[in-house]
């Protein structure tokens, strides 16, 4: 099966939005995904860049989060980023991220 079939939108289920301009996003996160997510933010701009992208999977995959944990066995940081980042600003924005998560819950992850 080939990487990008295994990893059906990424990040999607470790959604992390706990600013008050993303009070709006849906679903339960949990407090790690939201301090992990925060922490990852370095410039507090509330979009991940590729790097800070990167510091948040390798975190929650530390964490043992099992899509995290897969895209960094597979090193497909830049497949999964892409895969979120829809109009290619090179930045993962939340409304990308919860498009990105009802996809993923949608495919049944």
């Amino acid at each position: 099966m080939p990487i990008q079939a295994q990893i059906p939108y990424a990040v999607v289920a470790l959604l992390v939005f706990g600013t008050p301009a993303l009070a709006e996003s849906e679903g339960p996160f949990s407090e790690r995904a939201v301090a992990t997510f925060i922490a990852a933010d370095v410039n507090n701009d509330e979009h991940l860049s590729f790097d800070e992208f990167g510091n948040f999977i390798r975190t929650m995959a530390a964490y043992g989060q099992p899509t995290s944990r897969r895209i960094r066995t597979f090193g497909a940081y830049r497949m999964a980023f892409s895969r979120i980042d829809v109009n290619g600003d090179g930045y993962v924005s939340p409304n990308e991220m919860r498009s990105a998560d009802r996809s993923h819950r949608a495919e049944g992850g």
